[in-house]
């Protein structure tokens, strides 16, 4: 008999949007059931283009703003790209799939994102591009809170930032809050100096937050997660079972930290970090920094800083530029050992600058070998009423230099 004619695709009709379904032979985007009215398609091909890819795919939603979830199926494997993927669509998207993507080849950029909606990312692999895995671009009219959330995906090996969310530059209205779930961020960051594992930018009239639980952040070559708030804005912070290591080898003139927050403007910096560790890192471990007018407030509980550079907990306020306000820290269950090795520093500081009061209590913690002090408590007397009060509850060490602890200015320590 002789052979039955190629079939051809043709188009099929979902809600109102139009796939194309592949009958036999190639690979497509896959056909999407009548309920759920167009909002899904699935990734079938590891291609860089054409049918059925997640080029194609991410095309299909900058046309279509119905479309806001992207499957790679679980056949696909690695997608090696050969150019940036770049999402303009202004709707929230969700893309998810147990796949790598491979952005070695792109000469730039692995995804980029710049339509301003909120994006969720789980089970991916990102890793390899020249610039960075992914880069989120805040527009100038974003309003309200972009939401960034990882579940379970890994980022590595990138040239400069691994996640780079950026809102600087137009200095949008916008918030943005930023959630890790089970992710792992190693090895981004040593193309151009000062590229972290995650960095987010945030200007205008926006605040910062962010959630991180059980992931880890291993290896970057500057800061394995900054947060630069700049202009009226908060930071507020909550980290759980989370560690920090070996971040900021790349620049020896400027090394960096494990966790760094940068607060500038009008605006506090507000935390809560527990059950996590600050290891190896080649400055401080915990670095937080709150300048101009706002608070610095933060309970640290269970937490190791050991072996970093410099200190293992590093917290200021109105160290870099004068405006008012309190440091308040509590520290139960903390570990400072080992500090100081790249320049001869305490296991830890709480410095309290400008006008404005310290109040501290650290409760059943140690400090041990580090390079200088234990721990060193500074209040700048800027106004005759500025005063410092430290608690301490059980807070032993030995093997530090300076002691277990000095104070500057008049802090009490009882």
């Amino acid at each position: 008999m002789p052979a039955a004619p190629a079939r051809m695709g043709r188009p099929l009709l979902v809600g109102s949007t139009v796939l194309t379904v592949a009958l036999a032979g190639t690979a497509l985007i896959a056909p999407v059931a009548s309920a759920d009215g167009g909002r899904s398609v699935r990734v079938t091909s590891s291609a860089d283009a054409g049918p059925g890819t997640l080029r194609a795919a991410i095309e299909a939603a900058n046309a279509n703003s119905r479309i806001r979830e992207i499957e790679i199926r679980r056949q696909v494997g690695t997608i090696a790209l050969l150019s940036p993927v770049e999402f303009t669509g202004a709707q929230d998207l969700e893309l998810s799939g147990r796949a790598t993507i491979d952005a070695s080849g792109t000469a730039g950029d692995g995804l980029r994102f710049v339509g301003g909606g909120d994006l969720e990312l789980s089970g991916l692999r990102i890793s390899g591009a020249p610039d960075n895995n992914i880069d989120i671009e805040v527009p100038a009219a974003a309003t309200g809170t972009l939401k960034v959330e990882l579940e379970g995906v890994t980022i590595a090996g990138s040239g400069n930032h691994g996640l780079f969310i950026e809102d600087q530059v137009l200095n949008s209205a916008a918030s943005i809050a930023l959630e890790l779930e089970h992710v792992r961020v190693e090895g981004n960051g040593f193309g151009d100096t000062d590229q972290d594992g995650v960095r987010v930018n945030e200007g205008g009239l926006g605040s910062i937050r962010l959630s991180i639980k059980q992931s880890d952040l291993v290896g970057n070559g500057a800061d394995g997660l900054e947060l630069d708030e700049k202009g009226d804005g908060d930071a507020a912070i909550k980290v759980v079972a989370t560690t920090f290591r070996e971040n900021g080898p790349k620049d020896p003139t400027d090394l960096d930290d494990g966790l760094d927050v940068d607060e500038d403007g009008d605006g506090d910096i507000t935390g809560r970090i527990v059950n996590t560790d600050f290891i190896d890192n080649f400055d401080q471990g915990l670095d937080l920094n709150e300048n101009a007018a706002g608070d610095l407030r933060v309970t640290i509980v269970n937490v190791d800083a050991i072996g970093n550079g410099q200190e293992g907990i590093d917290l200021e306020e109105d160290d870099d530029v004068n405006g008012g306000g309190d440091l308040v820290a509590d520290l139960v269950n903390v570990t400072v050992d080992d500090n100081g090795f790249a320049d001869p520093t305490d296991g830890m500081k709480i410095e309290e600058d400008g006008v404005g009061n310290l109040v501290a209590t650290i409760t059943n913690s140690t400090a041990n070998d580090n390079a200088a002090a234990g721990a060193t408590f500074e209040q700048q007397q800027s106004d005759p009423a500025d005063s410092g009060s430290v608690v301490l509850s059980t807070f032993t060490g030995t093997g530090n230099p300076g002691g277990l602890y000095v104070t500057d200015g008049p802090v009490t320590v009882s």
